[in-house]
């Protein structure tokens, strides 16, 4: 009981609950199921070197489900449908994938992907839309054809015997 400031001699079976914020200035070794906080508040405050062993869950918005888990047995970060990874002050460049596709969201000046060897694009049909997703600007599918577009409107493609253009 109290504020945990004479906390000295507890035996490695205790538990220890201070209901207050608690200083450690020495190691501290903690094995087992940790909860930091609770559902709603609290927090882990560390400074300096820190090295966490084996699987950690962080929990989301929705109380109770993990939204990233690193798993140590299979060197792996694992993002949840939907929970994004945001990089930037503003989040301005985001990764996720939601049930059905996956996104790369860039919101500030350009997406520059840099290559000193080759870009490679693999997918039976690549297709570059407009912005807002609602006019073509060229299409390219495997073993076939090339397209090219206008305002939506298709002026250009490669057919088996040569190229097909398209004037109004």
């Amino acid at each position: 009981t109290g504020d945990g400031s004479g906390l000295t001699g507890v035996a490695s079976t205790d538990n220890i609950n201070t209901g207050t914020s608690a200083t450690f200035t020495s190691n501290v070794n903690v094995s087992g199921v940790t909860s930091l906080g609770t559902a709603n508040s609290g927090s882990l405050d560390v400074v300096g070197m820190t090295t966490l062993r084996n699987d950690i869950n962080i929990i989301g918005s929705q109380a109770g489900v993990t939204s990233i888990t690193w798993d140590a047995s299979n060197n792996k970060l694992l993002f949840q449908d939907s929970t994004k990874l945001a990089i930037g002050a503003g989040s301005d460049l985001q990764f996720y994938h939601d049930a059905s596709n996956s996104y790369i969201i860039n919101t500030t000046g350009n997406l520059v992907i840099k290559d000193d060897s080759q870009l490679i694009l693999r997918a039976p049909t690549t297709a570059i839309k407009s912005a807002d997703n609602s006019e073509a600007c060229a299409k390219f599918f495997e073993n076939g054809a090339v397209e090219l577009y206008y305002d939506n409107v298709k002026k250009f493609e490669t057919y088996e015997y040569g190229i097909k253009t398209t004037q109004n």
